[in-house]
């Protein structure tokens, strides 16, 4: 797998919905890619985007278009526990859409831990009304690779036993 990065600032907009949950952030979207003058990377699955002066769809990428994609993008939003997950192992300026019902609990709960709350978002339009701290990855990656050895350990130790 061979990453660039290129040069080229982008927005990731990546998400397992439907048109409807789309249609209920685009114009936030628009204001996102307006004011920080660039475009927004679709990759929606199950959505189809036409392509405008803010979208760039891309239906036809795989797995590995979408890991360079996260990993060259400037910000990543999404609704994915895996789009979450792999933005900050890639040190994202992330922003993970969360529905207000128990399906999120692995999304949130993950977050809470890496204290990330305020990057969790239940308000879309909170994306432009806020203004959100910068992430300190030092602290967030000393707080995963806790997470890491303790998961690491109980493997072990279930494996043992």
């Amino acid at each position: 797998l061979h990453l660039n990065r290129d040069n080229k600032k982008f927005i990731l907009f990546y998400s397992l919905h439907g048109i409807t949950k789309f249609n209920k952030i685009k114009n936030t979207l628009i204001e996102l890619s307006k004011a920080r003058n660039c475009k927004i990377l679709t990759i929606t699955p199950f959505c189809y985007i036409k392509k405008s002066k803010y979208f760039e769809p891309h239906p036809e990428f795989g797995p590995h278009e979408f890991i360079e994609s996260v990993y060259n993008s400037n910000t990543v939003i999404t609704d994915s526990f895996h789009g979450t997950i792999l933005s900050i192992n890639f040190g994202k300026d992330v922003y993970s859409l969360c529905d207000k019902n128990g399906s999120e609990f692995r999304k949130i709960d993950v977050l809470k831990q890496l204290g990330m709350n305020e990057r969790i978002i239940f308000n879309a339009s909170n994306l432009i009304r806020k203004n959100f701290q910068e992430l300190d990855y030092k602290k967030i990656y000393s707080v995963l690779e806790d997470m890491r050895n303790k998961s690491i350990l109980y493997l072990k130790k279930a494996l043992e036993d």
